[in-house]
């Protein structure tokens, strides 16, 4: 079953995204909750745009950063591994 979640796990994103997609679109269609002020292709667009510019720095930026820090708190001696003196088994 894991292998199987590894391996289509970018279909399985694109699916939810997809569904979860279409049910807003259907409820914005059937019941909205004020009148709009754009228009929808362009309101869609743009919210299509910053789901795609989160996307990659969720993939992108935030694992750099972690990897940035870790190696920060590792030279500077902070964390648990650190202190306990065992960082040196897992990283050397």
């Amino acid at each position: 079953m894991n292998i199987f979640l590894i391996d289509n796990s970018v279909l399985i994103r694109l699916g939810s995204f997809a569904f979860v997609f279409i049910v807003m679109a259907i409820w914005e269609k059937v019941a909205p909750r004020r009148a709009l002020n754009a228009p929808k292709v362009t309101r869609w667009s743009n919210n299509l745009s910053i789901t795609f510019l989160n996307s990659l720095a969720v993939k992108y930026v935030l694992p750099i950063t972690a990897i940035g820090v870790a190696l920060l708190a590792q030279t500077a001696g902070y964390g648990l591994l650190n202190i306990m003196g065992i960082s040196s088994l897992i990283g050397d």
